[in-house]
């Protein structure tokens, strides 16, 4: 009687400590539940109908991981400065660097803007001086063409782009520069960089037809 006793008791201790190993559904290393997901909350993947930890050192550049239950995903909100799948890329826009309404994206090491309108430069931070003119109206030089007078009292050195297209048609310009086109029309002429002086402004204004008017002044040196 004594070992019977003694047998069922050593037989209810197993199944109570076996009972103790089993791992509660949903949670780390149990059955998935219902949908092929573990508890929400707990950051697990459901894989192989078994849950599995896989966030841990998933996130980098100390990243939040995050399993989503509805898709079974991970995620990761990345701290701040850093983006990409993992948080593994630096934010150089984080500060937003880009001016005048400039769209910041970033490159591998750096960024760069891609300005709105008139302006350039890496942080969009120049605009040029641009200015409408019709080729075949009384004026200096052919029927197509506009002459830039500069002023010899003053130091030039301007990069013109004679369509404002976003295509220099000469860099480094220190005088005089004449922009020719394949006809006759009416064009904008954007210059950048150090143009101190439009040569005799009003004289040539009142002069020469083929200017029609000023439309930016931008930050020309």
């Amino acid at each position: 009687m004594n070992k019977l006793l003694l047998i069922l008791t050593i037989i209810f201790l197993f199944i109570s400590c076996d009972k103790e190993k089993e791992i509660p559904l949903g949670e780390k290393g149990g059955l998935c539940l219902d949908g092929n997901v573990c508890k929400n909350g707990l950051n697990l993947q459901c894989k192989e109908g078994i849950c599995v930890d896989n966030c841990k050192g998933y996130c980098k550049n100390g990243g939040k991981c995050v399993v989503t239950n509805d898709s079974n995903n991970m995620i990761c909100e990345c701290a701040s400065g850093f983006i990409g799948t993992t948080c593994e890329e630096v934010n150089y826009c984080k500060d937003n660097p880009c001016q005048n309404e400039g769209k910041c994206k970033n490159t591998s090491d750096s960024y760069i803007c891609e300005c709105k309108g008139r302006f350039d430069g890496k942080n969009c931070e120049h605009s040029p001086f641009v200015t409408t003119w019709k080729t075949n109206n009384d004026g200096p030089g052919e029927d197509n063409e506009v002459i830039i007078k500069t002023n010899a009292d003053f130091k030039y050195d301007y990069l013109i782009d004679c369509d404002s297209d976003g295509q220099n048609e000469a860099e480094n310009v220190r005088g005089d520069y004449t922009c020719k086109y394949d006809k006759p029309g009416v064009y904008k002429v954007s210059i950048r960089g150090k143009f101190p002086n439009l040569y005799n402004y009003y004289d040539y204004l009142s002069n020469n037809k083929k200017l029609l008017s000023i439309d930016q002044w931008g930050n020309i040196k």
